[in-house]
């Protein structure tokens, strides 16, 4: 099912889901636990073999800080992030690097559709290899009969995740509010507080990799921080973004519309009050 998410985010985790749950709907007697990942409080509690996320709209998104290579990937309507939580060879030991969180607003929803695949080895891309025997699920929230839920949250396990988050930077999302003029933009940035940050004139094909090594620099001196950008829409801008010039990035946003004024960007970011 679809469903509209807003938050200030969440710890590190790892997908679980009840088995019992799952079996309500489908015979799963083909899973073996043995070369399933359970959660210590639960049994019945595993890990899938692969999760999916399906966007409906590009707010938000996904860090795994953990992985090696790209470690925060945006949400955009339309992208399928799938990903696997199991080296096969190590089972039933689960993959640290699946371990990942979503970035929230708490005033922009995001719109997603969640899902798992719960099977004995991880099934093969190559269409030759022998088909793997599998269930794929949907997953909705707390309040639905099959959910995926977060151990990192369980009184015994807390001691390890807190380890864990402590070798992780923090994150700091800075919101960029873009207007150009001519050939030159003012761009203005806030933390999710609605505090500005970051204030700057430069060109509009300026890359946005250009102004993430200007913010850096600016907000996150002794880097402590893993600093990450969005627009006012609740857009992420990652790595895969870096390359894109301001009025590329911003176009639509600032020739919009709908485009989101400075007030509104309080909405997304914190509440302000006048003085």
């Amino acid at each position: 099912m679809v469903t509209e998410v807003y938050g200030s985010g969440q710890d590190a985790h790892v997908d679980h889901a009840n088995v019992d749950d799952v079996a309500a709907g489908d015979p799963i007697d083909f899973l073996d636990m043995t070369r399933q990942s359970p959660s210590r409080s639960d049994p019945r509690r595993v890990v899938p073999t692969i999760s999916i996320i399906v966007y409906f709209n590009s707010v938000g998104g996904i860090r795994f800080p953990y992985a090696d290579g790209m470690q925060t990937i945006a949400g955009k309507r339309g992208r399928m992030i799938f990903f696997e939580n199991y080296d096969d060879g190590a089972r039933p030991m689960h993959a640290t690097s699946a371990t990942h969180y979503g970035i929230y607003f708490e005033q922009v929803p995001k719109r997603i559709l969640v899902m798992g695949v719960l099977a004995n080895k991880t099934p093969s891309m190559d269409r030759s290899a022998e088909p793997t025997k599998g269930l794929i699920y949907c997953a909705g929230t707390e309040r639905d009969p099959l959910f995926h839920d977060n151990p990192s949250y369980d009184q015994y396990n807390a001691v390890r995740w807190k380890a864990m988050d402590a070798a992780a930077k923090p994150d700091l999302i800075v919101s960029l509010d873009v207007s150009c003029s001519k050939g030159d933009c003012a761009v203005l940035g806030r933390n999710l507080a609605g505090e500005e940050v970051f204030n700057t004139q430069c060109s509009k094909d300026t890359s946005l990799k250009f102004l993430m090594d200007q913010i850096k620099v600016k907000v996150d001196p002794g880097d402590a921080r893993k600093v990450i950008l969005c627009r006012m829409d609740g857009q992420l801008l990652t790595e895969e973004h870096m390359s894109q010039k301001l009025d590329e990035c911003f176009k639509d946003l600032m020739e919009g519309k709908s485009r989101m004024t400075a007030s509104t960007c309080f909405g997304l970011c914190g509440s302000s009050t006048s003085p």
